[in-house]
């Protein structure tokens, strides 16, 4: 099934939905808990922050789409719910008895398209019922639901062919999967496949080939906090990268003028960003950074190349977990967190065999910067 098959219709957010706000205005007055999911203003993980007590009177019902109408970075961002939660006043509910877990994705995936217009300064609610969004329709011009589904399903099972030659390919390896899958959008893999599935991997190094040691990042890189702020007529004409809060795009929210009168600092290319969630990046090209973000930039100590960039960043990633709006990763967080590297002999990182072993991949271009 293709999307350029079907026919397209435009809607109201307000004529497709019940629109409720969610009721948790203070996150801290919930008890802990194992009942429901407290989610908030966050794109990842579905929004969600932390389980809590079950409380009624502040309970917004499942199988709902979330619209993030406030927040650094997650502002026009929407999750599709399956289940019942609290949810931060940051957030509202839509209602639609069509929605499921196969329409909600499907939905959410064009509502986020809309993110680009919003901000922590341009707030989600106060467009949110008149936004306009299009959806496939039938005949009669209704959004066609039923179809929705239908191409839902097509992608899941295109899906689960991918994984399984994924799998075939790297042995089962899984750190190599899990690598693999964070880096490479699934279109792309289904490109990558058509080239690669008879690929020989018997150059594949293992990550138990070599002696592993903790490091704090503070050992490894200078931190700074992106600070000042930015011009409004430099959003108009931009040339150089602005790095904010966020998972998606590398942090990258925008282009500014690089001959603005703001404050912002401009930082070099070839360092990591951290934002406050703990999203963490490799920034191949130079960009500012503002202070409502709450971005750390990490300046390298030693020889940083693009592929050992990333191979930082995805272990800095996997520490995410322990980190929420309500517990922000600040500069002194970043600075103590630790990470586990390959080491020399000697104990210090064994930067060419991780430079190696990038290029080992089967995602690889073999090229490092």
């Amino acid at each position: 099934m293709k999307l350029t098959d079907k026919k397209w219709g435009t809607f109201k957010i307000s004529d497709l939905f019940r629109i409720e706000p969610c009721k948790c205005g203070n996150a801290s007055l919930l008890q802990e808990g194992n009942d429901v999911f407290y989610r908030g203003a966050k794109k990842s993980e579905n929004g969600v922050m932390r389980k809590v007590k079950r409380d009624d009177a502040l309970l917004s019902k499942g199988n709902c789409i979330v619209f993030i109408c406030d927040g650094d970075g997650s502002c026009g961002y929407t999750n599709y719910v399956a289940d019942d939660f609290i949810g931060s006043t940051t957030t509202s509910v839509g209602y639609n008895e069509n929605i499921n877990n196969l329409t909600g994705p499907f939905v959410v995936s064009i509502l986020d398209m809309h993110k680009y217009k919003y901000s922590h300064s341009h707030k989600y609610r106060t467009s949110l019922p008149n936004e306009i969004i299009m959806l496939p329709v039938d005949d009669n011009g209704n959004p066609d639901w039923k179809w929705m589904e239908n191409y839902m399903k097509s992608l899941e099972k295109d899906t689960d062919n991918q994984i399984n030659d994924i799998m075939t390919i790297t042995d089962g390896d899984k750190d190599t999967i899990k690598i693999f899958t964070n880096k490479v959008e699934i279109d792309d893999f289904r490109n990558w496949l058509k080239d690669n599935a008879n690929m020989d991997t018997d150059k594949q190094m293992l990550l138990e080939d070599v002696d592993w040691q903790q490091f704090k990042i503070v050992d490894l890189f200078e931190i700074v906090l992106s600070t000042g702020d930015i011009k409004l007529n430099q959003m108009e004409y931009g040339d150089v990268r602005l790095i904010s809060s966020g998972k998606e795009n590398n942090g990258l929210v925008g282009f500014i003028d690089s001959n603005g009168d703001g404050e912002a600092k401009m930082f070099d290319a070839n360092c990591l960003t951290v934002d406050m969630f703990g999203n963490a990046f490799y920034q191949p090209k130079a960009f500012y950074s503002v202070s409502h973000g709450r971005v750390n930039i990490l300046l390298p100590k030693f020889p940083l190349s693009s592929n050992i960039g990333i191979f930082i960043a995805t272990l800095i990633m996997k520490e995410q977990y322990k980190y929420n709006y309500g517990r922000a990763v600040y500069s002194n967080i970043v600075a103590d967190m630790p990470i586990k590297l390959p080491v020399n002999a000697d104990g210090s990182p064994n930067w060419e065999w991780i430079e190696q072993y990038m290029t080992s991949l089967p995602y690889s271009d073999k090229k490092s910067s």
